[in-house]
């Protein structure tokens, strides 16, 4: 009996058990799959959304604005909130994790209770405390301090238990009377417990993220006042509250709002946000009229700001996490958007055709005028604004795998690119201009400028050159290249350069398009990237400064750098192609070494003989032919001869007496040039011969087509190297092909236009020469002989003997028949005389030899010449003079063809000595006479003084200075005057004196016409002194009268003046008017010499 009662308690526990699980099973076993589901499908879920996902829910159960605040702690996670307590229904929801309605406003956002599943990211485990409300129409409240919500477990059978356990609890509450209010406990708070560092992870990124966005989900949620963080960990609080939103204007689509938001309770500018609220309206759910769409505009304080990469572009109140990198820079607010999933990451939008007001056809809508509204906006006053620029991204998901929603984005895109291409939002430094009239990089370049300024400036100078203005500032470079890349993603647009356009213009224009800086900038991030095949083009600077590429270029050889800069004159064909060497250290270049330069120079020094020839080839026709001097255009410039020069020094050592150092240095003289350098070369390897026969060949065509005068100046240098040249027998042979050799007309020739002068008198060269010209050809024998000096250096076997020539003079002679029957009449009679006399000279050997003839037959010759009856008589008297000097200097001047002029000459000079000489006596005499009659007239007052009067034979500018005691104080000039028209003349010296003494300075007139009758050539003065001075007319204030002309007046250093020896003349009639008489003059000299007296 016992055992049946036992066994009946056990199966009745069963059937309780079983009923109650299958009761549980119904009434959780839903909820539990939902949870298990959501939970580990929300696992993948930022983190940032958990934190929404609570905002969300404080923002449901909020009636008027609520508080929220959550709090980091080390193991915990807080959220609490002072909205709306609990009722049934919405504490139901949230163990269940099921939808519930509570506002009735239109604006509930918490649609998707199951959203809520992702706070579980910051534990599975959290402690819920706060107030339920007991009954709806009734102030009456159960505070619960604790109620656990465990979302830990990972079956369902477990997972039913645990919501069991939760609504026991709930339940339990109902029929407690000891927490029962009638005030509601004021927070409600959600502790979150985290055993796992990943939660604490979790929590520290949200925290992290959520401040860039919380002012943007307060400006849009009116029902919540304030968001604060408390990270006590970081001992860090950060407060945001909104405040105030006022209307600031409107436009025809769209009202235009600001909202402040005080962070700590500052407001802060950047923190004032810019609303546009479109003017058309949408109706809830409930009836209610609703804004249709919100743009939140990133401007602050007048300048557009990138929003950032973590602030989602689309809320329904709250950020649809996952929108970060939606379409464009703005952030769209829509209270009726329909998301496409319960995570809210994404919007709907596309249309099913089936469904009456499709929800994505409504998104598009909403889109559709948030679009209107912002270009409308933005159009009218972009131009108010900085960092414009900042308006411009674009980035729809064009690619996206389902066609229908790519192509949405596509026609979507198209219609904000027709729009943003035209604002003017590209500054260029200067202006804005429009996207559509810019050019940018493309993205491979942009990447690399991201962190390389000076890649980025090289770049930006370059399209600068090729599109002057068409640029933006190099700061937005690398922005506007990224956005253009989104804007044409897969697409090609002329807009966007890569480095082939850049590298293109620059071997289009060359140096002229690009910096050397900026283009090894350039280059370096060819060889950095690793494309080194754009060096195939003209991108390589040479060190002459144009472009090469890899194939023609070279890297120079190590050689100094004299050697290098010689190579450079003569080579230019190959060094132009010398890369520097910043830029060869980039890419491999063939080498020029040394070999190549040995190579080269004999090429070059054979090329440039050639061009020389060719000068002095032209040289010797035009002077055979008496033609025009050939053009000098294929003689060596200046640099090449001082290229050869140097190249030569460093070959040949500097100590050596060779040939080739002895040819150097004449070279050198010859251009006056010093070496200022001993850098040397391997003279084993290099050789001279090349350049020093080039040097050479062009020094000697150079000397060549000198003028004679020029030449002269140079002839003892020509002469040295004419010596030095026949020394070296490999280069003698040369001389022959330049007119170099001077002839005794000092005239330069060719050697073979002159032969060797064997000691011809120079007297018989001039008979030569008359005998032998005729009336059409002058003849000098002197332009066929070598000079002296050079005749001994000439390398010719050319002679001109004596005799041959005497017999050729001779020759010449009795062809006119007239030789000894009519020598008389013989129109060269008077050279056959000058033969005679030279018979007897030094040279009369050589006379004699030559002319044996005429030697033999000056018996004969004499009496027919000399004492024929017309030179009889000057004969004679030339035959008298006895003093064998005065007959010599008589036969010396007659000989002179200017005999009349310098006879002429001599008489009148001889004149001007003596009348000098008798005007200087008479001056003397009239000093005399006038310091006699001072001494005589001042007898008194001179005792005791020396008085003196002197003659100033310099003509310092008086003739007669009286002194007294040595001390000048007086000062006359006198002037006599012999045939009427003569003028008074002063020098200037004596015009200066005058002036500077003028209050004790006369002038002399004396007048002497008619005195010598006609001969005034000479100064003959009267005996009696008496006689000449009633002739004197005294001009006492000369000085003063000369004060007005005076140069010295006149700043000789600053102003026009007049120099030199010029005379001032002081006319005959100023004379008559201003002078007195000698005796007048005499009165007041008195006068003056008391005066002077006394102040002694």
């Amino acid at each position: 009996m016992e055992e049946n009662i036992v066994m009946e308690t056990d199966l009745q526990s069963k059937i309780n058990s079983q009923a109650s699980e299958s009761q549980n099973n119904m009434l959780w076993g839903k909820p539990a799959n939902d949870i298990l589901n959501g939970r580990d499908s929300s696992a993948s879920a930022k983190p940032i959304r958990a934190i929404w996902e609570m905002v969300q829910n404080a923002r449901d159960v909020s009636q008027n604005k609520c508080n929220i605040i959550f709090i980091r702690r080390h193991g915990s996670f807080i959220f609490k909130h002072d909205g709306m307590p609990f009722t049934n229904d919405t504490l139901n929801a949230l163990i269940l994790q099921t939808s519930s309605k509570v506002r009735n406003d239109g604006d509930q956002v918490g649609q998707y209770g199951t959203g809520f599943l992702t706070t579980h990211k910051f534990g599975r485990k959290f402690n819920l405390s706060g107030a339920l409300r007991l009954v709806n129409d009734k102030e009456l409240y159960y505070n619960f301090p604790k109620l656990e919500i465990d979302r830990t477990p990972n079956t369902r059978e477990e997972m039913v238990s645990s919501l069991a356990k939760q609504f026991e609890e709930k339940d339990r509450w109902l029929e407690d009377l000891t927490n029962r209010d009638v005030n509601p406990s004021e927070w409600t708070t959600f502790t979150y417990l985290q055993p796992n560092d990943i939660e604490e992870k979790n929590v520290e990124e949200a925290l992290e993220q959520a401040p860039e966005l919380i002012p943007y989900v307060l400006c849009l949620n009116e029902s919540i006042k304030s968001i604060t963080i408390q990270d006590e960990i970081l001992n860090h609080t950060i407060s945001f509250s909104r405040g105030e939103k006022k209307h600031i204007s409107e436009t025809s689509k769209a009202t235009l709002y600001s909202t402040i938001i005080t962070v700590n309770g500052q407001i802060k500018e950047d923190i004032i946000i810019q609303t546009l609220e479109s003017k058309k309206t949408v109706t809830s759910k409930k009836g209610i009229p609703k804004t249709m769409v919100t743009v939140i505009l990133p401007i602050s304080n007048n300048k557009v700001f990138w929003l950032g990469r973590n602030v989602a572009r689309m809320f329904i109140y709250l950020p649809l996490v996952g929108t970060e990198e939606w379409g464009f820079n703005f952030i769209l607010q829509a209270p009726m958007f329909t998301c496409s999933t319960d995570d809210r990451n994404s919007l709907r939008l596309i249309v099913d055709g089936q469904t009456e007001e499709d929800p994505a056809t409504n998104n598009r809508i909403y889109i559709d005028e948030a679009t209107d509204i912002i270009f409308d906006y933005i159009s009218q006053h972009s131009s108010e604004w900085e960092d414009v620029h900042y308006l411009a991204p674009i980035c729809f998901d064009i690619a996206n795998a389902n066609k229908e929603l790519s192509d949405y984005y596509k026609t979507l895109k198209i219609k904000w690119l027709q729009k943003m291409r035209n604002l003017d939002i590209v500054y260029n430094g200067v202006i804005y201009k429009k996207p559509s009239d810019i050019y940018v990089v493309d993205s491979m370049l942009a990447k690399a400028v991201e962190n390389n300024d000076k890649l980025l400036n090289a770049l930006h100078r370059v399209i600068s050159n090729k599109y002057p203005g068409a640029i933006p500032i190099p700061d937005q470079l690398g922005y506007w290249s990224n956005v253009f890349s989104h804007w044409y993603e897969n697409e090609t647009c002329r807009q966007v350069l890569g480095i082939n356009d850049i590298v293109n213009h620059i071997v289009d224009k060359g140096m002229a398009a690009v910096s050397e800086t900026d283009l090894l900038t350039i280059c370096k991030y060819l060889c950095e990237s690793e494309q080194v095949s754009f060096f195939d083009e003209n991108i390589l600077l040479t060190e002459d400064g144009i472009l090469t590429n890899k194939t023609e270029g070279y890297k120079q050889g190590a050689f100094g750098s004299k050697l290098k800069a010689s190579i450079k004159e003569l080579l230019p064909e190959q060094t132009r192609k010398f890369v520097k060497e910043t830029f060869a250290d980039l890419v491999k270049l063939p080498l020029f070494d040394n070999k190549d330069i040995k190579e080269a120079l004999s090429s070059c020094t054979e090329s440039l003989q050639i061009k020389i020839k060719i000068v002095s080839d032209a040289a010797k026709l035009a002077w055979e032919t008496h033609s025009t001097a050939p053009s000098t255009d294929g003689l060596l410039n200046e640099k090449q001869r001082i290229a050869l020069m140097d190249y030569c020094r460093m070959v040949i050592p500097e100590s050596s007496i060779a040939f080739q150092a002895k040819a150097l240095d004449l070279i050198r003289e010859y251009y006056d040039y010093k070496f200022d350098y001993t850098n040397k070369i391997d003279t084993d390897f290099f050789e001279w011969r090349g350049a020093i026969r080039t040097l050479l060949c062009n020094v000697l065509t150079e000397f060549t087509l000198l003028n004679d005068d020029e030449k002269l100046a140079k002839v003892d240098w020509i002469k040295r190297l004419i010596t030095c040249i026949y020394d070296f027998s490999d280069f003698s042979g040369m001389l022959q092909n330049y007119r170099i050799y001077l002839s005794q007309n000092k005239e330069f020739c060719y050697c073979k236009d002159l032969k060797k002068d064997t000691g011809i008198p120079e007297k018989m060269k001039d008979v030569y020469n008359i005998l032998m010209s005729t009336s059409e050809i002058k003849l000098e024998l002197r332009k066929r002989l070598f000079d002296a000096d050079f005749g001994k250096i000439a390398h010719t076997d050319a002679v001109c003997e004596v005799v041959l020539l005497g017999k050729d003079i001779m020759d010449e002679i009795q062809k006119s028949g007239k030789y000894l029957s009519e020598i008389d009449s013989y129109e060269h009679k008077d050279l056959i005389m000058d033969i005679i006399n030279n018979f007897d000279g030094e040279d009369g050997a050589l006379w004699k030899n030559a002319f044996e003839t005429i030697y033999k037959d000056i018996p004969s010759l004499l009496a027919k010449l000399v004492l024929n009856k017309e030179n009889r008589e000057p004969m004679i008297k030339i035959m008298k003079i006895k003093d064998k000097d005065r007959l010599n200097k008589a036969a010396e001047i007659i000989e002179d063809e200017n005999l009349i002029t310098i006879w002429n000459l001599g008489k009148s000079i001889w004149q001007e000595k003596q009348n000098a000489e008798a005007d200087f006596e008479k001056k003397k005499e009239l000093g005399e006479y006038v310091e006699e009659y001072l001494r005589k007239e001042l007898r008194d007052e001179l005792a005791g003084y020396e008085l003196k009067v002197n003659i100033d034979n310099m003509q310092g500018g008086q003739d007669i200075i009286i002194s007294i005691n040595d001390k000048p104080i007086y000062y006359i000039e006198v002037k006599s005057r012999w045939i009427t028209a003569d003028s008074v003349m002063m020098s200037a010296t004596q015009l200066d004196r005058s002036v500077e003494k003028k209050e004790c300075y006369s002038l002399f007139a004396v007048d002497m016409v008619g005195f010598n009758g006609e001969n005034v050539k000479e100064h003959i003065y009267p005996k009696s002194i008496d006689d000449f001075v009633h002739r004197i007319r005294v001009v006492d204030n000369i000085g003063y009268l000369n004060d007005e002309i005076t140069p010295s007046k006149r700043d000789p250093n600053e102003e026009v003046h007049i120099g030199g020896d010029y005379k001032v003349i002081v006319p005959q009639n100023l004379i008559a008017r201003n002078h007195i008489s000698y005796m007048e003059f005499i009165d007041q000299l008195k006068n003056k010499v008391r005066d002077s007296i006394s102040k002694l």
